[in-house]
């Protein structure tokens, strides 16, 4: 299967949404990653880029001194919130008294907060120059995509230009296709306006997604430059039908 994008956890984040109001009974490692336990819902965070609501039955390992802690500190607490962060890689669960922040990207990693958004542990801890993942600091997200803040650069190639603000290239192609543009085409000579418009509508479909095959893998929404059929009712339920190729389920 192919690495999930910024994009589609737009597309699988709007469908967690019905998950709100459920309470944390625990957090398990399974092969490969973890599973958070709601009340009556399975939610697999397979590293790095694998979040995704399940519907098998997936067997739990024993408990890892980092799923533990988590358990501890959020035991019983409803979901009051789930997003994404800065159009990112970065999906938040938020609880009444804590959050998990899944960063999808790199090695994949998990981040337990408190109320405060201050960390209280971290399952890979990491430093950088302008960043700390480490337990007692203040979370902070890596620095935000250009097409966040609706901007895009223009100083290049159109493809190359959507991909460095934060568009993945699937999704890039698309708007290039709608365009009827060329994706080696000088993105200067194009109008930002009838860009910016072609990927607004991309964003409003993510938050309308089906499940889509295209030639083979799960997207949310109807690809116009490939080959594409609806087969699943929700975009989580293309993701999940993956999973038995994940594990022995």
């Amino acid at each position: 299967m192919r690495e999930l994008t910024s994009f589609d956890y737009i597309s699988l984040v709007e469908e967690m949404k019905d998950l709100t109001g459920k309470r944390f009974q625990k957090m398990s490692v399974v092969p490969g990653g973890y599973k958070v336990k709601l009340r009556g819902a399975d939610i697999l965070f397979l590293p790095p880029d694998k979040l995704y609501k399940t519907s098998f039955s997936v067997p739990s390992l024993e408990p890892d001194p980092f799923s533990m802690k988590v358990r501890k500190h959020l035991e019983g607490q409803k979901l009051e919130e789930v997003k994404v962060l800065n159009v990112d890689r970065i999906v938040e669960m938020k609880f009444e008294e804590g959050s998990l922040v899944f960063e999808l990207f790199r090695e994949g990693n998990v981040v337990l907060l408190d109320g405060e958004g201050k960390i209280v542990t971290v399952l890979h801890p990491r430093s950088w120059r302008h960043r700390d993942l480490k337990p007692g600091v203040m979370y902070n997200t890596p620095p935000p995509p250009l097409i966040s803040q609706g901007k895009f650069y223009t100083d290049s190639f159109l493809i190359r230009d959507l991909v460095r603000s934060g568009i993945p290239k699937p999704y890039a192609l698309e708007v290039i296709h709608c365009l009827g543009a060329d994706e080696k085409e000088k993105t200067k000579k194009l109008d930002p306006i009838d860009i910016m418009s072609i990927i607004q509508e991309v964003l409003t479909d993510l938050r309308e997604p089906s499940g889509y095959l295209c030639d083979g893998e799960p997207f949310p929404i109807q690809l116009s430059y490939t080959s594409c059929e609806k087969k699943y009712e929700t975009f989580t339920e293309a993701v999940d039908s993956f999973t038995p190729s994940f594990f022995r389920v």
